[in-house]
Parts: structure tokens; sequence; C-alpha cells
């Protein structure tokens, strides 16, 4: 059985979530309409822990002969649960570089901690496209996609862990 808040599975005889401490729910009668009234607290429970998280990626833009480090919004993290959330700008591949290490913000209530998170760059010359996926068990990963498609993932960070 897995958490209905932040998909996480469940050991059996579980009473809470190991992850978002969510109450695990016995239920008896009508299992098809408590499990769609569950579904959907799960939904509205997750959404509201979500919206409590802000992302954000250091990106560095060339400017009158030099770089500028800027932080960049990350697409809202309840839209990301399950979904790859990409931002508009294309940025162009470094060439030699093996791997891009992105500087990433998480907020939360007030509170900011950055982590690195490490992906692998595509060997052909191409622009990048960056966004980021937020998986069960509230796990964060950044997602960096070439114009053919392909896609590689980062590690994945916890956002219960970082704050």
């Amino acid at each position: 059985m897995n958490c209905y808040v932040c998909g996480t599975k469940l050991d059996e005889g579980a009473d809470r979530c190991p992850c978002c401490k969510e109450y695990v729910v016995d239920f008896i009668g009508d299992s098809e309409n408590t499990g769609r009234i569950l579904k959907e607290k799960g939904e509205r429970r997750r959404e509201k822990l979500l919206s409590q998280y802000g992302i954000e990626i250091a990106v560095y833009k060339w400017e009158e002969e030099q770089s500028r480090k800027m932080r960049v919004q990350m697409p809202p993290a309840e839209s990301l649960y399950r979904s790859e959330g990409w931002l508009e700008e294309p940025f162009a591949r470094v060439p030699g570089m093996e791997e891009f290490a992105v500087e990433t913000a998480v907020r939360k209530a007030g509170e900011e901690k950055t982590v690195v998170m490490t992906v692998q760059s595509f060997s052909s010359p191409t622009f990048l496209h960056i966004g980021a996926v937020i998986e069960d068990g509230f796990k964060l990963r950044l997602v960096l996609k070439n114009d053919d498609g392909e896609i590689h993932r980062s590690e994945a960070v916890s956002l219960l862990d970082v704050l």
C-alpha cells in the first residue's frame, strides 16, 4: 500500500507515513466511495504541503564580456508532482562539460537551503531545456532535455529532508 498523500510505499502495519507523517487510514464499508474520498483528500493535502515550497536554480547569463549569476524560479512545486515542469528559455550546452552542478535553492516558510544537484550533460551540440519533477516521497529531481527529446535526470533530493 502507498501513502495517499505523498505516494511513499508503506510497510505492513504502519500507522503513519514515514515520509510526510500522514496517518494511514483503514476503512470499512464501500471501498470504492471511500477510496475516491481518500484520493481527493490526499490530493488536497499534497497540494497544501507542496504549495509551501519554492524552488529556484542558479543560471548564468553572458552579458558584456562577463557572466552574471541570477536565480530563476522553477514552476510551482504543487504542479511538479509526478509531472515535469520546464523553464521556457533554453540554455546553450557548454562544450566539454560532462555534467552540470546546478545550485538549487529550496524555500519553505521563510527558510531557505541550497543544495547542489548534478545532472549529466549531452555530448552533441544542442540547446538544453531544464525542468524539475517531484516524485513519490516528495523527492525532487532536476531534468535536462536536449532538442531531440532525450532526457537526463539528477539524483533525487527529498524536499522534506532539505527543510
